[in-house]
């Protein structure tokens, strides 16, 4: 089993001085057979308004490693080397949802469940061991980052 914690993250800060604004279609589009009527645009989408909420308390983090990747779940369920993910600080994870962490002197990426007093963070690359935080420990230096709020993925390419 994986056990190192020890990561290096891109951390960035959300700004939103700057705006791009995106064409957004008006009709949703079909993943089954094709809608004729996809001609019209609705407006457009600032990414911006979708992704912050909490802009002074958001940053977008760069993914390094597998710990999300479990080899049997749907590809939009996975977060791996290289995505980007929206992390808001001021949302209040719950149970099931993605977090990033500070453990042993180093971020993490991982799926937050509460135990009692405890946090357990449980990778879903199943290579990786749990790990336990004890919040309010004063001998302990973990604390939860954020919560992940949206991934951003390039979409695997398939033979």
């Amino acid at each position: 089993m994986k056990t190192r914690v020890r990561t290096r993250f891109t951390i960035r800060k959300a700004g939103i001085k700057s705006r791009l604004k995106v064409p957004l279609f008006l009709s949703r589009v079909h993943c089954g057979f094709p809608s004729p009527a996809t001609d019209f645009l609705e407006n457009v989408l600032d990414l911006n308004e979708l992704c912050i909420v909490h802009p002074d308390d958001t940053y977008f983090v760069r993914v390094e490693g597998n710990s999300m990747v479990n080899p049997s779940a749907r590809l939009n369920s996975r977060i791996d080397d290289g995505d980007i993910l929206v992390v808001d600080c001021l949302v209040e994870p719950v149970d099931g949802q993605v977090i990033v962490a500070f453990v042993n002197d180093g971020y993490v990426v991982r799926r937050m469940k509460r135990v009692g007093e405890m946090l357990l963070l449980k990778a879903d690359n199943p290579h990786y061991e749990p790990i336990y935080m004890h919040p309010g420990d004063p001998g302990e230096d973990s604390f939860v980052f954020g919560a992940v709020t949206w991934v951003f993925f390039k979409p695997t390419v398939l033979p």
